[in-house]
């Protein structure tokens, strides 16, 4: 049995949510707000570059845009037409795909569920809305395509980046190798790209996998059903990059240094491997790009101890559950993803970069000043170059090629990461993340954060001081955040019934003492089968009507969420500073929701599996609900009368015993006690009524044992 849980199958309420469109199937973005702000030091911790203050707003600027289809042409513009991601218990029965006509041409299971390729012809809408109430779905999303962040064409060239590779005299990489040099430790760095010519005579040495999503022979066809990525290190196939995206990026973090040819890497004491989730065309569905988080997870289980980053220089404009539950599943592993802002010139998200958790990166140029092109918003941590930046051509393997955007800026702030790995390689996401920002340079006049430029440009040679001199004095790094989630739980609680929530945004603030809001931290959105656990540990546990907010800094909170106009809020709380845990805090609403719930009684065989359809007072139907074995059907009811309910059996062969219990909450255990024939104490017998005419009037709170047989039984309650 499921536990009872408010999301997909409740009806009579719509849940509105900020969506930002790709194409023309698409809902319109709500309006994002927001402005590049900087702010005033003098309230923050004072550090290497001034003020660790953030820019003040108590608005919810920015929140998670999933995509939502309104078309068969929408989802031919927007999406990887015909492919869909699910997520399931391990218990799913994959037949009910097949009687849907769905194909599954990808599986994996981790932390406890199994997640889905599946790939189907046409008729993609329909078949989202059946999979949305099929028995046992958590959620099923399209595939969403995502690209790299390259191809900015300049009309105002920098003429230091022609000459010299400017972006290592800007950060002091240079002064830093020459002063610290590496330390003992040869750590792991990822790169999710296009692929990447590891035979490049400024690479080979450096790659130790080269996987690939893509057939080998074509490098644009996706893999075989089933398939993991293949490894291509050790055949005779040297390049699965036929863009030059990857290659690029990839020289940006590990090309090697001091040896006379081409370029330097930031760090190039370190071990790559490249992932291929992007095809030659600078673009792939997510399936690819997070299953790489997957199989990385899998492959470091087994091979390594030590923290991993993870370049993701691509991105796209819509949010995705898949995503989240991936980079989510890295972070409990102490894999962190860097991801590049975005090259639209705008204020706006792009994801994964405003993935909680992610460490989003700006780019500059050869003036020390923000590019044009370079994407805002309230996530970015950090800058570094990007414009005109010179590294490994994938096209020879020993030519090199320039190359502009966030998508360069980012594998210099990964590189930076790696090096920081050779003298710590167990730096927490949080460790990695404050010394970053600690020890940039403020840049264009700016005394703390911007939403332009986030804490300044990275300076490597103050980065990799920091980081030697704790090393060198035996000193944990000092963390401006917590390496922990918060775990946010929404739910509904009306006469002392409670329900958990699905689908709520939650927006999370700084407050004072007293709840009064300071100013807005980010958002996110409860989810079925989220899964919660400790970072670093591995080990979540599933749960229903929960998101996370990562790397917080201490300080005051309070949580609140929206839910078909109403606003729910949570108790304040406090992150303490050193904190290695968070407690969970709670949503709370007080709604008119009411649960019908069946489950199994003494009297059931197993076999019990039924449809509930519900009527409203004036005999309209509201809902049918299918979507478990014996089902739950949660409604939001605000007009006052009689309502009337069928529970009939899925099948002729799905009849049997089960108890029944209508509440505005749950009866809080899987199974009830007594049988039709035989009523629990307390209990009373259902199934008196097959007509809906007539239907058996039923009392809230009270547990019944019933008979379900072929014709079904009709209920009615009272809602005042």
């Amino acid at each position: 049995m499921r536990m009872p849980r408010y999301g997909n199958i409740l009806f009579a309420l719509a849940v509105g949510l900020g969506l930002a469109g790709l194409g023309c199937g698409k809902s319109s973005p709500a309006a994002p707000g927001a402005t590049a702000t900087t702010t005033t030091p003098g309230t923050g911790t004072t550090g290497t570059t001034g003020t660790t203050d953030t820019a003040a707003s108590t608005a919810p600027l920015l929140q998670y845009d999933f995509y939502t289809p309104v078309s068969e042409e929408g989802l031919k513009a927007d999406t990887n037409y015909g492919y869909l991601i699910a997520k399931t218990p391990t218990t799913f029965k994959e037949g009910l795909f097949t009687a849907q006509g769905l194909e599954i041409v990808g599986k994996f299971t981790l932390d406890g569920y199994n997640y889905y390729r599946l790939h189907k012809e046409a008729g993609i809408m329909n078949a989202l809305a059946d999979l949305k109430t099929t028995r046992g779905v958590i959620f099923a999303e399209p595939e969403l395509m995502e690209k790299t962040t390259a191809g900015i064409v300049y009309d105002h060239p920098d003429p230091r980046a022609l000459s010299e590779e400017y972006s290592i005299f800007l950060t002091h990489a240079k002064d830093a190798w020459t002063t610290f040099g590496f330390g003992p430790n040869k750590p792991t760095v990822v790169d999710v790209d296009t692929g990447i010519n590891y035979a490049h005579e400024d690479l080979t040495g450096n790659v130790t996998h080269a996987f690939s999503w893509y057939n080998p022979t074509t490098t644009t066809t996706a893999l075989a059903a089933y398939s993991d990525p293949v490894d291509l290190i050790g055949t005779t196939q040297t390049n699965t990059d036929g863009n030059g995206h990857g290659t690029h990026t990839a020289g940006t973090i590990v090309a090697t240094g001091n040896n006379g040819k081409g370029v330097a890497g930031v760090c190039w004491q370190a071990n790559l491997v490249s992932y291929k989730g992007l095809s030659d065309a600078g673009s792939g569905g997510t399936w690819a790009i997070y299953g790489s988080l997957y199989h990385l997870i899998q492959w470091k289980k087994a091979n390594y101890n030590h923290t991993i980053p993870v370049n993701m220089s691509l991105g796209g404009t819509s949010a995705n559950q898949f995503a989240i539950d991936m980079i989510e599943a890295g972070l409990r592993n102490n894999v962190v993803v860097i991801a590049s802002m975005g090259n639209t010139g705008q204020n706006m998200a792009q994801y994964p970069a405003a993935y909680s958790g992610v460490i989003a990166v700006g780019a500059t140029n050869g003036a020390d000043k923000k590019v044009h092109f370079s994407t805002s918003g309230r996530h970015i941590s950090v800058c570094a170059p990007g414009y005109n930046i010179l590294s490994c051509d994938a096209f020879d393997d020993g030519s090199y090629a320039s190359e502009s955007g966030t998508s360069q800026a980012a594998p210099f702030v990964t590189g930076l990461v790696t090096y920081m790995l050779t003298f710590a390689p167990d730096l927490t996401p949080a460790q990695i993340k404050t010394y970053l920002e600690s020890n940039t340079d403020l840049i264009e006049g700016a005394t703390g954060f911007t939403e332009t430029t986030g804490w300044g440009r990275v300076n490597v040679l103050k980065t990799i001081g920091a980081v030697v001199a704790d090393v060198n004095a035996s000193k944990a790094p000092a963390s401006n955040y917590i390496n922990a989630e918060l775990k946010v739980k929404t739910v509904n609680t009306l006469n002392g019934g409670t329900l958990t929530l699905t689908g709520v945004p939650v927006h999370l603030y700084s407050c004072d003492a007293a709840g009064k809001i300071a100013n807005y931290v980010g958002s996110s959105i409860s989810m079925a089968g989220s899964l919660a656990g400790t970072l670093g540990s591995g080990n979540p546990v599933p749960e229903d009507g929960v998101c996370f907010f990562n790397l917080l800094k201490p300080g005051t909170y309070v949580a609140k969420g929206l839910f078909s106009g109403a606003l729910g809020t949570s108790p304040v709380f406090t992150v303490a500073a050193g904190a290695t845990s968070i407690p969970d805090l709670t949503v709370t609403f007080a709604l008119p929701i009411y649960n019908i719930q069946t489950l199994p009684d003494a009297g059931s065989t197993g076999v019990e599996d039924d449809i509930i359809t519900v009527w409203n007072p004036a005999g309209t139907k509201i809902a049918t609900v299918d979507s478990g074995n014996l089902d739950s059907a949660q409604l939001l009811l605000t007009t006052s009368g009689t309502y009337t309910f069928k529970i009939g059996p899925y099948t002729t062969s799905t009849i049997g015993e089960h108890a029944l219990y209508v509440s505005n909450g749950s009866y809080g255990a899987d199974t009830a006690p007594g049988t039709y024939a035989a009523p629990a104490t307390g209990a009373l017998a259902g199934s008196q009524s097959q007509v809906q005419a007539t239907p058996q009037a039923i009392n809230l709170n009270q547990l019944y044992n019933c008979l379900l047989t072929t014709a079904g039984n009709y209920y009615s309650f009272i809602v005042p």
